[in-house]
């Protein structure tokens, strides 16, 4: 199976995006302890500080479903249903195999 990536896009209420942020950090470690879980990080836009991404790397499909159906995840979107003007975007992607430097053709 290969591995997947996924880049979300979250869209915070106005106002809210520190308190969105806190709850995701307050999740973090959940996600990390994961079985499946290569990388999880949260991302916040430069030009734009109300922009948030989460980028993601699984093991495997299987690996994301049981993210995606973790009870520490229901919790989270729950808890952070309040802070939310719209549902995430998130889009799951395999990687593209790419020549060059190998410590800089993944992550």
């Amino acid at each position: 199976m290969p591995e997947v990536t996924v880049i979300a896009t979250i869209y915070p209420k106005p106002g809210h995006t520190d308190a969105l942020v806190r709850k995701m950090q307050d999740n973090v470690r959940n996600v990390h302890e994961e079985d499946g879980c290569l990388h999880y990080t949260y991302h916040r836009g430069i030009d734009n500080p109300d922009a948030l991404v989460v980028i993601e790397r699984w093991e495997s499909e299987e690996h994301l479903a049981a993210h995606a159906a973790a009870p520490h995840m229901k919790a989270f979107s729950e808890l952070a249903a309040e802070h939310r003007a719209a549902p995430s975007d998130v889009v799951r992607y395999h990687m593209v195999p790419l020549d060059g430097h190998p410590d800089k053709s993944h992550f």
